[in-house]
């Protein structure tokens, strides 16, 4: 059985590495370099760095009051959160998108804050937001069993000395958590910056103005346009 399941495993990560180097390989390193360090895809390699790292930082803001909520207290509503926190994970993230937009559409708020100048939908602004609903709810569930492994003892050594609730968060929780936290971080960077469901409708996919990686192999694959659709692909992967 060890040999059969070893076999297994080596076959599956052989063909995937076979199919990535093959789909790398197909424009030749001149044409490709060419391709990448054009106006087009700098522009997708930017404004994916931005929005990613602009939403992940966000959501790691927004996560840690959340999951430490969830992780140490009893307060009532926290079964209904701890429900709204798995949904979106559930929902196809094209949904997410489309629900995004509607509500931008409709909401007497963004609508006053677009006759105010400040226009969301179909920007950069409208990719942030989109993103940081996405990744959120994963962001969560890091950082609380994160916060769940850590000894409660240690802060109550520290009431005992008396440290507040929120001092001994900066001197217990967040020190021992920063591996989790840093571990977060990553996962929601990783996932913003290969998203595209969850921002294909929102960001309403403008080359030049909301043109990210993911989206340029989408607007380059569907205009004809192969080589560029491998280079935005190479710079992903």
């Amino acid at each position: 059985m060890r040999k059969a399941f070893i076999g297994i495993s080596v076959l599956y990560f052989t063909i995937l590495a076979i199919i990535i180097a093959y789909f790398v390989f197909q424009n030749n390193a001149k044409t490709l370099f060419s391709i990448v360090f054009s106006d087009e895809i700098r522009f997708a390699i930017m404004l994916t760095l931005i929005t990613s790292i602009s939403s992940s930082t966000l959501s790691l803001i927004l996560s840690i009051p959340i999951a430490y909520s969830l992780a140490n207290y009893s307060f009532r509503g926290k079964k209904i959160i701890e429900l709204l926190t798995d949904l979106p994970l559930a929902l196809p993230p094209i949904l997410l998108s489309f629900a995004l937009l509607i509500f931008l559409a409709r909401n007497p708020v963004a609508k006053f804050l677009e006759n105010m100048g400040l226009v969301i939908l179909f920007t950069p602004y409208a990719i942030i937001i989109a993103l940081l609903l996405y990744i959120t709810p994963e962001v969560i569930k890091i950082l609380y069993s994160t916060f769940s492994t850590i000894d409660k003892r240690y802060r109550m050594v520290l009431k005992t000395l008396g440290y507040s609730d929120f001092q001994s968060f900066l001197k217990v929780d967040l020190p021992l958590s920063s591996k989790g936290i840093a571990s977060a971080f990553i996962v929601a960077l990783a996932r913003s910056i290969g998203a595209f469901g969850a921002i294909l409708l929102v960001s309403g996919a403008i080359k030049g103005k909301t043109e990210t990686l993911s989206i340029a192999i989408f607007l380059n694959w569907q205009g004809g346009n192969i080589d560029e659709a491998v280079a935005a692909a190479t710079v992903l992967i």
